[in-house]
């Protein structure tokens, strides 16, 4: 007996810290559940073959088992890119079972893309509880996103083009992003480049390949559709459109999905600072000719914090109005179910030392940030109490070596949102 425990005690140190944690995290969260759903029947429902299938997930299923149609006037299928539900066609999963299959997607992105961080043990788990994930055990396109994103941020990290046109392409597939890929890959280019041969016809290949995958997937829904860019004209059947923001922001239901959206937006607005700041850097060396110093951002983060920025700003201004604010749905699944979210919170993590000023300035954001997406309306532990937990977490693990009560409230709170929030998808409740 010994002998066993020795030899399974030998295999599992030499297993990543990252694969135990997350296997850890994704145990303590079924057994929890599970627990719930004994005790909370109505509230914390098992998951099903028919409520799985809520929202997004409803139109994908509709794809695999029908393909496009065309439906004037009206929001249809056609508003979803091909390469998921094609994916799930081909091995004809069930609902649970490509559920399942994009959890294992993430799982493994996930580790192949934080394993060389040497993370601290706190921080990956906060990574991990951050409530939107539970998108990647859904029947959702997340997971295959971020699969081709994480090739993507690999392929700068290692600096190999063909990774990151891997990357480029095949996310185009899975999501209409060419639209913030394109000018991000440009201002990233211009801020990391040496403008030599190489590394325009580098760039230019970028450029087509993300443009290749959009014009692809577009293509296909013509074919099936009749029609060339449906996907763009129907936004408006879901009330999206361009719009100049009214304050407080809000989102469907504030109440329960507002605070991970304050933070989301709070971290799109930081993106966008450091971009700025990259920019400003570059263009003082460039004036002043100094080869001494290169406080360049490394591509891939300044790559996430070019995706972050585009997506903050597109989802607050292509949006809609609801009860006097501008409505931010669907901004967490969009920017933090990526692995530009991870990276980006890696950067802040380890490698972000704001001066006295810009400690000032962020502290301010964060602030202000309560009062313009209207968390201050809602002050209960969901909301202010998940946006306030969340920053003075992050902060207490990056210059606090004992940290530990802040992150096991944070933590157990981030559990019960995940739990919370994947029990009322499978009741058909809005989450973004």
């Amino acid at each position: 007996m010994m002998t066993m425990f020795n030899y399974i005690r030998a295999k599992l140190l030499q297993l990543d810290k990252t694969i135990l944690l997350a296997i850890f995290h994704l145990s303590l969260l079924a057994c929890l559940y599970a627990l719930l759903s004994i005790y909370c029947r109505k509230s914390y429902a098992m998951p099903s073959q028919s409520n799985l299938l809520h929202y997004d997930a409803y139109w994908y299923f509709s794809i695999k088992e029908f393909g496009y149609y065309y439906q004037p006037n009206a929001g249809n299928n056609a508003a979803f890119f091909p390469l998921f539900p094609l994916v799930w066609s081909y091995f004809d999963f069930s609902n649970l079972g490509i559920s399942l299959f994009n959890l294992a997607v993430f799982g493994c992105s996930f580790v192949v893309l934080l394993k060389v961080e040497k993370l601290k043990a706190g921080f990956l788990l906060m990574l991990l509880s951050f409530p939107s994930f539970i998108f990647f055990a859904l029947p959702y396109s997340e997971s295959l996103f971020f699969l081709f994103c994480t090739i993507l941020i690999i392929g700068y990290r290692k600096k190999s083009n063909l990774l990151i046109c891997i990357g480029l392409f095949g996310a185009s597939l899975v999501r209409s992003v060419c639209m913030i890929f394109l000018p991000a890959i440009i201002i990233c280019e211009l801020l990391t480049a040496t403008f030599e041969r190489n590394s325009i016809i580098k760039a230019v290949c970028k450029l087509l390949a993300s443009t290749a995958g959009f014009l692809l997937a577009s293509w296909y829904l013509k074919c099936a559709t009749g029609k060339w860019f449906y996907f763009i004209e129907i936004q408006k059947y879901w009330n999206r459109h361009w719009l100049v923001p009214t304050f407080p922001l809000t989102t469907i239901s504030p109440a329960r999905v507002l605070g991970v959206d304050a933070v989301t937006l709070l971290l799109g607005c930081i993106a966008i600072y450091i971009c700025i700041k990259a920019a400003v850097i570059r263009i003082r060396r460039k004036v002043s000719e100094s080869a001494t110093e290169n406080r360049d951002l490394d591509p891939s983060v300044l790559m996430s914090a070019l995706y972050m920025s585009g997506m903050s700003i597109l989802d607050v201004v292509f949006s809609y109005k609801s009860n006097g604010g501008t409505n931010i749905w669907s901004l967490n699944r969009h920017v933090m179910c990526t692995p530009f979210a991870l990276i980006f919170l890696v950067y802040l993590f380890k490698h972000f030392n704001p001066l006295p000023l810009e400690r000032l300035g962020l502290a301010l954001l964060i602030v202000l940030g309560v009062f313009f997406t209207g968390a201050f309306e809602y002050p209960n532990l969901r909301v202010l109490g998940f946006l306030v937990m969340f920053f003075s977490t992050l902060i207490a693990l990056k210059h606090h070596k004992a940290a530990l009560g802040f992150f096991v409230i944070y933590y157990l709170l981030a559990i019960f949102l995940q739990t919370a929030f994947y029990a009322e998808f499978l009741n058909k409740l809005w989450l973004g």
